[in-house]
């Protein structure tokens, strides 16, 4: 849950909230589909790249950890998980930082799960830029 859904001061009435919602929860799916990759470090990008060699980039990760994992136990309550929500986001692990495949995501993930949820991407900007990575590849 967004961190205005767990602190309640969401404006339901306004059709901007849910739009701010659903990038927060966006975020969290890329952040999961991300923190379930495993990086290829023999990948290299570049203008010959087509999508067998991206494709080998993403592997299974086998060691998956739910989104703040490191702070909960396996049945948090709401109290917990707002006052964790309200100050943290789900880790990312190293690896991932050093990557430049993975390095714009995250950047896209982070600015989608900003606390104050006027400062979100807007889901255009967020479509634009995955695009522009997806087209980097070669596709």
């Amino acid at each position: 849950m967004s961190p205005e859904l767990l602190d309640r001061y969401a404006d339901i009435k306004d059709v901007q909230s849910f739009i701010s919602i659903d990038i927060y929860a966006l975020s969290l799916v890329l952040w999961e589909v991300l923190n379930r990759t495993a990086i290829d470090s023999s990948f290299k990008p570049g203008k010959n790249s087509n999508f067998m060699k991206f494709s080998k980039l993403f592997t299974g990760h086998s060691e998956y950890k739910p989104p703040y994992a490191h702070l909960v136990n396996d049945q948090p309550t709401k109290e917990m998980m707002r006052s964790i929500v309200m100050r943290y986001r789900p880790e990312i692990r190293e690896p991932l930082h050093r990557h430049p495949a993975t390095k714009e995501i995250i950047q896209i993930i982070t600015e989608g799960w900003d606390k104050d949820p006027e400062s979100r991407l807007p889901a255009s900007i967020m479509v634009a830029r995955l695009k522009k990575i997806i087209q980097k590849q070669g596709y």
